[in-house]
């Protein structure tokens, strides 16, 4: 047993004790009507669940690019990859809005 349990600290664990105990019991009367809306609302997904059609298996394509051979060098050059047509990054061209983009110095004619 503790040695410094006193009266006091008896009857303080005791109240915090069976006001836990109060407040399980009012939960269940206010609270409760939400395990219901819970167990409806489940039903209700476990139904959805089984009328969705099944999932067509589908085939992904891979990524049949291969980074090999890696160029003999010490360090192994970081800017050889962006050299291969396959790895370049503009896949439809160049950027297409190439003009100058300053304003004109003269006001459009009217």
């Amino acid at each position: 047993m503790d040695k410094d349990m006193t009266t006091a600290g008896d009857t303080n664990w005791r109240a915090a004790c069976e006001s836990e105990a109060r407040a399980r019991d009012a939960w269940q009367g206010r609270y409760g009507w939400i395990k219901r809306e819970y167990a409806i609302l489940n039903q209700e997904l476990e139904e959805l669940r089984a009328r969705r059609p099944e999932r067509q298996a589908r085939e992904t394509a891979g990524d049949r690019r291969s980074v090999l051979p890696f160029p003999v060098t010490t360090a192994r050059d970081i800017g050889w990859l962006s050299g291969r047509r396959e790895f370049q990054l503009e896949v439809l061209g160049p950027y297409p809005y190439t003009a100058p983009s300053r304003p004109p110095i003269d006001p459009p004619p009217q």
